[in-house]
């Protein structure tokens, strides 16, 4: 391999390592309108991903939280922030 298509799978790899983070919507079922945003820690590479593992994951938070109802979810680039 070149010079060039080395520099060219070096950049490729890591641009498919790009942190992606899943944000859950949820809000208490007793108390709809109290609702906060989660971050539980998932291993998903790249926006697609997370865009197809998203619902899944989605659920089994929800399982391990019965208190809680998914208001929605989303994903985004980047490291998850930290709570202050």
């Amino acid at each position: 391999m070149d010079e060039s298509a080395a520099a060219t799978a070096g950049r490729a790899g890591k641009e498919d390592k790009v942190m992606v983070t899943l944000i859950l919507v949820v809000c208490l079922a007793a108390t709809p309108d109290v609702c906060r945003e989660e971050q539980p820690p998932v291993d998903v590479a790249n926006a697609m991903s997370c865009a197809v593992q998203g619902q899944v994951l989605a659920q089994e938070w929800l399982d391990e939280h019965p208190k809680w109802q998914l208001r929605g979810w989303r994903c985004r680039a980047g490291r998850a922030e930290r709570a202050t």
